[in-house]
C-alpha cells in the first residue's frame, strides 16, 4: 500500500498526511520513507511496532503521531535514532522508561498532550541536547524547575502563563536554551533572574516591558528573543542600548528615524525589511548617495519606518546634489507640496528641470505639468506639450495620456481624435487605466465608428474598470443605461453604478438614487433612492442635494418637510457655487442653466447665465461653447458680436459639437462674423452630416447637386437626401417628391428647391407617396401639394386615393387657395 493512494493519504505542500491507517506495517513504513517530504502525519495511527519504528527512523522530515496514546520502550528506542523531529501528540503521560529511550533522540521532541511530568521522567531526559517542548504544561513548580536546570538540553514551555520568582531563579541556573513563550508579562524579579540565564531565552509572548524588566533582561549575555514587541518604547530602547548579548526584535512593525542609530548595532536582530532599512541608514551616514536616496523614499513611504518628510528632505537633498535624478524629482515634489519644507513652487520647478535635463521621464512629465498649470513658472502650453512628448516617447504612460489629452482638447494643436487615440493606446497597452478609459471614450466619440470599433472601445473601457478606474465603472453604467455604444440594459447599469459607488463615486450614488426613484433596472423604491441621494450628497454631489430637496418638498421617500427641503436646496446652490469656483465645468453649466431658466434657487438673469456659460466655455466645455456662440450671435445676455460668436462656434465644432458645426457653416456661407467661404461652409456641413445631422445632410445634398463649395455628385446628393427622408425629415421628403415628380408644383416652395427633373428617375407614384409621408409628419406644404393633386384629379390618374391622407379642413383650405 502506497501513502499516495488517494483513499488513504493526500499530499499537502511537501508533506504527507495519512488519514485512515491505524496500524503500520514495515512495508508501508518503507513506502513513507521512500516517498519523502518535509513531514509525515499519521493522523489515526494507534499502534506502532518496533520494526515499523525502526524503518520510520530513516524518514528525513518531522514525524507526527497525534493518535498514538502509548508507546513501548523498545519502539521509543528505535525512534530515538530519528533526526528530523518527533511529535507525540497522543501521549498524555511520559514514563521514565520511554523518556530514557527518547533522550537519545537528536532532533526536537514535542509532547503537546502531556500535562503532568514525574521527576523520574525529567531525570531520564537530562542527557537530551536538542529542543524538548511540553506544550501541555501549564505550571512549573520550583522543584521541577530545579531538575530542568540541571540538564544541558533546551526546554520549551509555551503553555505556562505565569511562573514564580523562585521558579525563575532555578531556571536561571540552566545553561541551555529556554523558551517561555506563553508568558504575557514579566515581574521585575523574574526578568532579573532570566537576564542572568546563561543560554538563549525566548520570551515571544511579551508585548511590552517595564523599565525595571528591561534593566533585568539587559544582563543577558547570549540571545534574547522578544518577537511580539511591535514598537520601540523607552524600555525597549534601553534594552537595545544596554544588553550584553544580542536581542532579536523580529516582531517590530515600524521604527522611528531617531531609533535607527541604536538598531544599527550588531546586538539587534530584526526581520529582513527593517534590517535592510538599518543598512541603508548606515550607508547614507557614510556618504553613499544611493542609500541616501533609498532612505528618503522609506521615510516618505509610510512602510516599516515612521513617516518623516523633514528627514527625507535631508536625505533626498544629499542624493540630489550628487546628481541622482530620482532624488531631484522627490526634491521637486516636497518643495511643490510643502512636505518637510516650506512650500516653494519655484524651487520645485528648478529641481524638476534638473532631472528633466538628465532625460528623466517622470521629471519631464512634471515639467510639462508645471508649464501647463503655471506651477513655479509662467503657463506655456507649447512647452508643456513638448515636455510631455519627450516623456511619452520614453514610454511614460502618464505623459502619453497627457499628449492624448492635448490632441483631444485641441491645446496647441488642432483637435485630432486619431492622434489622441494613438497616444492613449500607447498608455492603455501598458495597462494604464486612465489611458484605457480615454482611448475607449475617443473610440466611442469617433464620427466614423464601426461595429468592431464599438466592441474594442467597450473592451478597453471594461479593462479600465477592472483595473479599478472608478470613472470607467461609472461610464459603463451610463452607457448601458442610455444605450450609448452599448446595449441599453438598466440592470447592467445598476451593477456598474454599484461598483463605482463602492469606491465613493458621488455621481454613481446619485444615479443609483435616480434609478431607484424611477424604477430603472430595479424595483422602484423611493426610500432607498433617498438613502443613495443622501450618501451622494454627503460626498459633495450638488445634484444629489437638489434631489433631496425635491424629495422633502414633495414628500417622496421621506415625510414632507418644507424647511428641510429648503435647507437642501440652499446646500445644493452652495455646493454648485463651490464646485464652479473650483473650475468644475458641469457645475458652471448647471448654474448657467439655473440663471437662464430662473428657479426658486436662482432668479432668472441672462447676463449672469452668459457669464457662467462663458466660464465653462473657456475651460473647453463644447456645449457651453456652442451656447455662448449662439448668444453672441443673437445678443442674449451679452452684446451682439458675430466675430466672437464664430470664435466659439469654431471651438465647439472642433470638438464635434454638431449644432456648432451647422452654425459655423451657416456663418461661413453668409459671411456672418467671418469671410464668406462656400468651400469651408460645405466642409462643416459635411462634418455635421457625418454625425447624422439631418439638416446638414439636406444642405450638403443641395450643394453636391449644384456644385457649391464642392464638385457636383448627383448620386451622393440623392443618397444623402433619401437617407434624411427615410429618417422622417419632411423637408427631405418634399425634395424626394420633387425628384421623382413630373407635375410642377403650384407654389414656389423654398430656396432649397433645386431638384431638376431627371427623365430616367421619373416616378409619379413615388413622388405622391413621398408627399403622403411628409403630410403624415405634419408638413403643411405637403398638404397643399397633395390637395392640388387631389383637385386636378391626379388621384384617378395614379390610382391613389389621396383624400384618405387629407382631412376635410385640408381640402377646404386648399380649395379656398385656388
Amino acid at each position: 500500500m502506497k501513502p499516495s493512494n488517494p483513499s488513504n493519504s493526500s499530499r499537502h505542500h511537501r508533506g504527507i498526511r495519512i488519514e485512515e491507517i491505524e496500524s503500520l506495517s514495515s512495508e508501508l513504513a518503507r513506502s513513507i520513507v521512500d516517498e519523502g517530504g518535509s513531514s509525515a502525519c499519521l493522523q489515526r495511527l494507534k499502534s506502532l511496532s518496533s520494526k515499523a519504528a525502526a524503518v520510520l527512523s530513516d524518514f528525513q522530515g518531522v514525524l507526527m503521531l497525534p493518535a498514538l496514546a502509548s508507546i513501548a520502550e523498545e519502539t521509543a528506542r528505535e525512534l530515538s535514532s530519528h533526526k528530523g523531529g518527533i511529535s507525540l501528540g497522543g501521549l498524555t503521560y511520559l514514563t521514565a522508561e520511554v523518556a530514557s529511550a527518547l533522550a537519545l533522540c537528536e532532533g526536537p521532541l514535542w509532547f503537546p498532550s502531556v500535562k503532568e511530568l514525574s521527576s523520574e521522567a525529567v531525570e531520564a531526559l537530562r542527557p537530551r541536547k536538542g529542543w524538548t517542548s511540553f506544550q501541555g504544561l501549564t505550571s512549573l513548580d520550583p522543584e521541577m524547575a530545579k531538575l530542568f536546570s540541571e540538564s544541558s538540553g533546551s526546554w520549551r514551555f509555551p503553555g505556562i502563563l505565569e511562573i514564580t520568582d523562585q521558579t525563575a531563579q532555578h531556571l536561571s541556573e540552566h545553561t541551555g536554551a529556554l523558551s517561555l513563550d506563553g508568558l504575557p508579562q514579566l515581574t521585575d524579579a523574574t526578568a532579573e533572574f532570566l537576564g542572568q540565564h546563561q543560554g538563549p531565552v525566548h520570551l515571544d509572548g511579551i508585548t511590552r516591558l517595564s523599565m525595571a524588566a528591561a534593566e533585568g533582561l539587559a544582563q543577558n549575555k547570549d540571545q534574547l528573543f522578544l518577537s511580539s514587541i511591535k514598537h520601540i518604547d523607552d524600555a525597549t530602547l534601553y534594552l537595545i542600548n544596554n544588553i550584553e548579548g544580542k536581542v532579536y526584535l523580529l516582531g517590530l512593525e515600524s521604527v522611528h528615524y531617531k531609533h535607527l542609530d541604536s538598531l544599527s548595532t550588531k546586538k539587534v536582530g530584526l526581520k529582513h525589511e527593517l534590517d535592510e532599512i538599518v543598512k541603508f541608514a548606515v550607508g547614507a551616514r557614510n556618504g553613499n548617495d544611493e542609500d541616501a536616496y533609498l532612505m528618503g523614499c522609506l521615510l516618505v513611504g509610510r512602510e516599516h519606518i515612521e513617516y518623516n518628510p523633514s528627514q527625507a528632505f535631508v536625505y533626498f537633498h544629499r542624493a540630489a546634489e550628487c546628481g541622482n535624478p530620482e532624488a531631484q524629482v522627490w526634491m521637486g515634489t516636497l518643495n511643490e507640496f510643502g512636505e518637510g519644507v516650506p512650500q516653494d513652487p519655484s524651487a520645485a520647478f528648478q529641481w524638476y528641470l534638473r532631472a528633466a535635463k538628465a532625460r528623466h521621464p517622470e521629471a519631464q512629465l512634471e515639467i510639462g505639468r508645471c508649464y501647463e498649470l503655471g506651477i513655479g513658472t509662467s503657463p506655456d502650453h507649447r512647452k508643456a506639450l513638448a515636455m510631455y512628448l519627450r516623456s511619452a516617447k520614453q514610454k511614460n504612460a502618464e505623459a502619453q495620456c497627457a499628449v492624448g489629452r492635448f490632441y483631444a482638447e485641441g491645446k496647441e494643436v488642432s483637435v485630432d481624435l486619431d492622434q489622441a487615440s494613438k497616444w492613449y493606446r500607447k498608455a492603455a497597452e501598458q495597462g494604464h487605466s486612465r489611458g484605457q478609459y480615454e482611448l475607449a471614450e475617443c473610440m466611442f466619440a469617433s464620427p466614423n465608428v464601426r461595429e468592431e470599433d464599438l466592441k474594442s472601445a467597450y473592451n478597453w473601457l471594461h479593462q479600465a474598470a477592472e483595473n479599478g478606474f472608478v470613472e470607467a465603472k461609472f461610464r459603463i453604467g451610463v452607457r448601458h443605461e442610455e444605450g450609448l455604444g452599448l446595449s441599453q440594459d438598466p440592470s447592467c447599469a445598476i451593477t456598474w453604478y454599484t461598483e463605482a459607488a463602492k469606491m465613493g463615486c458621488a455621481k454613481a450614488l446619485h444615479r443609483l438614487g435616480r434609478c431607484y426613484m424611477e424604477g430603472l433596472g430595479v424595483i422602484q423604491d423611493p426610500s432607498e433612492a433617498v438613502n443613495y441621494f443622501r450618501e451622494a450628497a454627503d460626498s459633495g454631489s450638488g445634484e444629489a442635494k437638489h434631489a433631496l430637496g425635491e424629495c422633502y418638498a414633495k414628500g417622496v421617500g421621506v415625510k414632507q418637510d418644507i424647511l428641510e427641503a429648503e435647507r437642501w436646496f440652499i446646500a445644493s446652490g452652495e455646493s454648485l457655487w463651490v464646485q464652479a469656483a473650483d473650475d468644475n465645468v458641469y457645475s458652471q453649466c448647471k448654474i448657467a442653466g439655473e440663471f437662464e431658466a430662473g428657479t426658486d434657487l436662482l432668479p432668472r438673469d441672462l447676463t449672469r447665465a452668459a457669464w457662467w456659460y462663458l466660464k465653462a466655455a473657456e475651460l473647453g466645455h463644447p456645449e457651453a461653447q456652442a451656447k455662448i456662440g449662439n448668444w453672441f450671435e443673437v445678443g442674449i445676455g451679452v452684446e451682439k458680436d458675430l466675430e466672437i460668436a464664430v470664435h466659439w462656434y469654431k471651438r465647439a465644432a472642433k470638438q464635434h459639437r454638431v449644432d456648432a458645426q451647422t452654425a459655423l457653416a451657416r456663418c461661413l456661407h453668409n459671411g456672418l462674423g467671418t469671410a464668406k467661404s462656400n468651400i469651408k461652409s460645405t466642409y462643416w456641413y459635411r462634418k455635421a452630416a457625418s454625425q447624422g445631422d439631418l439638416w446638414a445632410q439636406i444642405v450638403l445634398a443641395s450643394r453636391l447637386l449644384q456644385g457649391v463649395g464642392t464638385s457636383v455628385n448627383i448620386n451622393a446628393a440623392v443618397e444623402l437626401m433619401e437617407d434624411a427622408a427615410h429618417k422622417g425629415n419632411t423637408t427631405a421628403q418634399l425634395c424626394m417628391s420633387e425628384y421623382y415628380g413630373v407635375i410642377p408644383a403650384p407654389l414656389d416652395w423654398s430656396e432649397l428647391k433645386f431638384w431638376r427633373i431627371n427623365p430616367l428617375d421619373e416616378n409619379p407614384e413615388k413622388s405622391i407617396r413621398w408627399l403622403i409621408r411628409a403630410r403624415e409628419g405634419g408638413d403643411m406644404e405637403a398638404a397643399f401639394r397633395l390637395g392640388w393633386h387631389y383637385l386636378i384629379g391626379h388621384c384617378i390618374l395614379l390610382g391613389i386615393i389621396i383624400s384618405d391622407f387629407l382631412s376635410v379642413a385640408d381640402i377646404v383650405i386648399i380649395a379656398a387657395a385656388y
